[in-house]
């Protein structure tokens, strides 16, 4: 970490525990304190009682059993004289006059305020029922269960050298000859029995009749089979059906679909709790975005970005190439 990430994080800890400590405020605006609430003095500095609990309750905020006996009290309060004492030391070195801090500073604040009145904003609203019904009348299709298939397959394995057009035409031809023998299979038998066992060089299934788990669309890029293979089978409807020959980079895939189940709705009390959550996320977002159009067009605001071009020519090096755009502390921020 180089030294003016340092001074972004110095920063950012201010905004976050500033108003605790005071650590920017000259110490003759100290409020005057009660002797018994004072916790501890640094340098000109007090630690109040008041202090110690806005912490305290904002980090039980998260964790409800921090702070419950003495010992971790007493470690809160060292760990306060600590970081005051710190935040003293950089108010005097002047870091609160860096850029990159006010910069820091000017975000956390940006945020907060945001934060707060949008979250008061949510805590005014209530999703109504007719809300939800409504939700989940639009949004149906996308709490249903997909369709799931369940395959079975023979691998033969791709040729040492996959540009062998003649070992690929001799792998088509053992295909279609255990095809052929897949005929003669039961009716009620719906992967290939001892077929794999004899063909496949699956190691995972061939012992299985070729049998493999469930798998719906939506696993497409993720299932232990390959797109395409997975292609040939969500086009199978029957169970016991079998799909052309499919060749990828493992091999010859021979596919056969076991069962397959159609997708499902899920009734509104099945999906309640997710919708609410979505929906709530969604009203968060659009407060979010009505808070910043009302303060943003609260202000007078005038603005010349034509300028810049006039700037920018100023600041280009006679006879060299043009300075690179963006700014220094942006970069640093996106890290």
């Amino acid at each position: 970490m180089n030294g003016k990430m340092v001074l972004i994080g110095v920063a950012l800890f201010a905004a976050g525990y500033g108003v605790a400590w005071q650590q920017f405020r000259p110490p003759t605006e100290a409020p005057k304190v009660a002797e018994a609430d004072i916790l501890a003095r640094v340098g000109d500095r007090l630690i109040t009682r008041q202090d110690f609990d806005r912490v305290m309750q904002l980090r039980r905020a998260r964790s409800p059993m921090l702070y419950r006996d003495r010992q971790q009290q007493e470690g809160l309060l060292a760990e306060l004289v600590e970081r005051a004492s710190l935040l003293e030391a950089a108010r005097k070195a002047g870091v609160a006059d860096d850029p990159y801090v006010q910069e820091a500073c000017d975000r956390a604040k940006i945020n907060l305020f945001v934060k707060e009145k949008v979250e008061k904003a949510l805590a005014d609203t209530r999703l109504t029922d007719e809300e939800i019904q409504d939700y989940y009348q639009q949004h149906q299709d996308e709490f249903a269960i997909p369709a799931r298939y369940k395959p079975a397959i023979i691998l033969l394995a791709a040729p040492p050298d996959q540009q062998d057009e003649a070992a690929w035409a001799r792998l088509q031809k053992q295909a279609e000859d255990i095809l052929q023998q897949a005929r003669q299979l039961p009716e009620d038998l719906t992967h290939w029995g001892d077929l794999a066992r004899t063909y496949s060089q699956h190691r995972a299934s061939r012992y299985q009749g070729g049998a493999m788990a469930w798998v719906n669309p939506l696993q497409k890029g993720h299932a232990a089979l390959p797109d395409k293979v997975l292609d040939a089978l969500f086009a199978l409807k029957t169970p016991g059906e079998i799909a052309p020959p499919v060749r990828t980079d493992k091999g010859l895939f021979l596919v056969r679909l076991q069962n397959h189940e159609p997708p499902r709705a899920r009734g509104l009390d099945e999906v309640r709790q997710a919708l609410a959550y979505r929906l709530r996320r969604e009203k968060r977002e659009q407060m979010k975005q009505a808070v910043l159009e009302k303060y943003l067009g609260a202000q007078a605001v005038q603005s010349w970005p034509e300028r810049l071009q006039a700037k920018e020519n100023q600041d280009k090096p006679a006879g060299g190439p043009p300075a690179m755009p963006g700014h220094a502390l942006t970069k640093e921020l996106k890290q």
